[in-house]
């Protein structure tokens, strides 16, 4: 090639320096190119391993979290088929091609990560935009037949980085305005549902006052506490609006919009404190808790199809269980983003700090609970930022570095020069943070010299 080097290649997954870098910069999204590019440069260097002279290396054999590219689902479907043995067809050779005769069963592989791309509908079903969020299918050989004393266990871990869940109250929840220590049943404020659209809450209220205490409060003086944050200052959207005065009834009617952090969890308990502290009584509670979609459980469904067929032209004796796998989803409480660009950055990031778990640090993990599954370090908004950063500084080193040796492929690239491994090791890995935190989990000592790739 010549020396103005407009694209990098690694093992058939490419980037280019005008269509697809551009996708890093913030307030755009990433692409199908830079995803597929950056997860196969970390199942190649995380965790790293070192030979006896310390040079950092490329990693051997299978990844043990496999990936069949971004394009993987949207193609398993085609068709708007809803069986994943129908939709094999269309993808029958992507594991054999990728990961070799052993396929998704392999010794090696602990989890198939899958990158799902939904259409988001609002309230009224109206179609939005399109989402992407992963689906981890953690022990895709669990279902296999197994002559063995022990079932072993097989999840689908959705991890959402804008989850959607919302509850509707009949009757609505009520509390009436304080008044020198009492209540009063002719001013009442109620709530008739609750919602998180990521980092986002939404309140639907009706306040109401028959004028003898004077003109309704402001509901933007409302805080809404989850465990030990309270948010305060919402933004308020009013489709009725009359505050009424002294003698004048007054009606209030509309949402209030809570912004939490990314690292807020979704479930749980909240307690809202309409128009401040104890203006309102009792503080109303407000439950959330996420149940599948049709798209989820479409997803979970259609993995394990796939897996069945998968298994059934590997010509291994036995039936696969692919109920097993469609009936194992998992809703955990990941960060959310908190702007509309990042979901694939936030898949990236989920991948990227997968990868440094062995195959039986990833199997133990199918066997925990949603909760723990949730309490794991995974990526807050802050730390997607960090990375993009990051990968934007490497990504332009790449292209020095190519127009320096006048190729292309990343591989001869990274093989000529140590110090760039170590640099592009570095803008995807910060250490073995997560695989300890994966560790404290699954609290087994067997596993401990087998939860890490490498060692320090």
């Amino acid at each position: 090639m010549s020396t103005d080097a407009v694209e990098l290649s690694f093992q058939r997954a490419s980037v280019h320096l005008v269509h697809d870098v551009k996708r890093l910069e913030d307030g755009e999204d990433l692409n199908d190119a830079l995803l597929d590019f950056f997860v196969k440069l970390g199942q190649a260097l995380i965790p790293n391993r070192k030979d006896s002279g310390g040079i950092v290396g490329f990693n051997e054999g299978l990844s043990p979290v496999a990936y069949l590219g971004s394009y993987f689902y949207g193609m398993l479907q085609k068709g708007h088929t809803s069986d994943g043995r129908q939709g094999h067809a269309n993808v029958a050779n992507w594991a054999k091609r990728r990961l070799g005769k052993g396929g998704l069963f392999a010794e090696q592989v602990g989890a198939l990560a899958v990158p799902v791309n939904e259409l988001l509908r609002d309230y009224m079903g109206r179609q939005q935009e399109k989402h992407w969020w992963l689906a981890l299918l953690v022990n895709p050989r669990a279902p296999c037949p197994n002559d063995g004393p022990l079932q072993e266990a097989v999840s689908v871990s959705c991890l959402d980085s804008f989850a959607r869940t919302g509850m509707r109250y009949k009757p609505p929840r009520r509390a009436l305005k304080v008044e020198k220590d009492s209540r009063n049943e002719a001013y009442f404020v109620e709530v008739s549902s609750f919602s998180r659209s990521g980092f986002v809450a939404l309140i639907a209220f009706r306040a109401q006052g028959d004028g003898s205490l004077g003109p309704l409060l402001d509901p933007r003086l409302s805080r809404l506490q989850f465990g030990h944050r309270v948010i305060k200052e919402p933004e308020l959207d009013l489709k009725v609006r009359n505050y009424g005065d002294h003698g004048v009834p007054g009606v209030l009617e509309g949402t209030l919009e809570f912004a939490f952090d990314s690292s807020t969890r979704i479930c749980g308990e909240y307690t809202l404190h309409y128009a401040g502290v104890g203006e309102y009584k009792p503080a109303l509670k407000l439950e959330l808790r996420r149940e599948p979609n049709q798209s989820q459980l479409q997803v979970s469904k259609l993995l394990g199809g796939y897996c069945g067929k998968e298994f059934e032209l590997s010509e291994s004796a036995g039936s696969y269980g692919d109920a097993q796998v469609a009936e194992a989803l998992q809703l955990a409480d990941t960060p959310q983003q908190e702007s509309a660009h990042d979901c694939g950055f936030f898949i990236l990031e989920q991948v990227l700090r997968l990868l440094q778990l062995s195959p039986t640090a990833l199997r133990s993990l199918a066997s925990k609970s949603t909760e723990d599954i949730a309490s794991l370090p995974w990526p807050s908004q802050r730390e997607v930022v960090k990375r993009k950063k990051k990968l934007r500084e490497i990504t332009a080193d790449l292209f020095v570095a190519s127009r320096r040796q006048n190729t292309s492929d990343s591989v001869v690239l990274l093989k000529n020069d140590e110090l760039l491994r170590k640099k592009l090791l570095l803008a995807m890995w910060e250490g073995p943070y997560f695989a300890r935190a994966v560790a404290n989990v699954i609290s087994a000592a067997v596993f401990a010299a087998d939860l890490f790739l490498s060692q320090n």
